[in-house]
């Protein structure tokens, strides 16, 4: 989508307010995606497509006007587990649940790419981003705001952090 442009003056510009009073973040649709391992063997998972824009007045500080990138659900994961770490005293928001469940047992049969399923995990997605956007202190990580922008390099990024270190 294009390269991401680091947030200069970030801090000074959300001190009174959060991400989200200044950019609309949604987690606009899904797509099941298949690809070829090493081994020779599909790996079928599910991409969400997070779109960010910035609201008319915002800040140029807060780097693209738009954005548009795929993320896997593992990646929301590796989001919410640095948050954790490096924000042990604020309560993170949860995710959304992983794999597809019937309230009174958990059946490996239950189809993890059913609609209905998918597009509940969705919105949850869409709720945990819109939550971290909405709080002061987390609104203001830098990356936070890379995997909202940076498409490519995010991973790289969050791992430098050496958060896993301290778990």
């Amino acid at each position: 989508m294009g390269e991401w442009i680091p947030m200069t003056g970030f801090g000074d510009f959300l001190q009174d307010g959060t991400l989200l009073e200044a950019m609309e973040i949604n987690v606009i649709e899904q797509e099941k995606r298949t690809t070829q391992t090493s081994m020779g063997l599909k790996d079928v998972y599910t991409v969400y497509l997070v779109e960010t824009r910035t609201k008319d007045g915002a800040n140029k500080a807060l780097g693209q006007e738009s954005t548009s990138l795929w993320r896997r659900y593992s990646e929301f994961e590796l989001l919410r587990n640095y948050l954790l770490v490096t924000y042990s005293h604020v309560v993170i928001p949860p995710l959304p649940e992983k794999r597809a469940t019937i309230m009174w047992q958990q059946l490996s049969t239950v189809d993890n790419f059913d609609s209905e399923f998918i597009e509940r995990r969705r919105t949850g997605l869409e709720g945990f981003l819109r939550r971290v956007a909405n709080h002061h202190k987390l609104c203001q990580d830098k990356i936070f705001h890379g995997f909202l922008q940076d498409e490519n390099g995010w991973k790289a990024s969050v791992n430098a952090t050496g958060f896993q270190a301290k778990v």
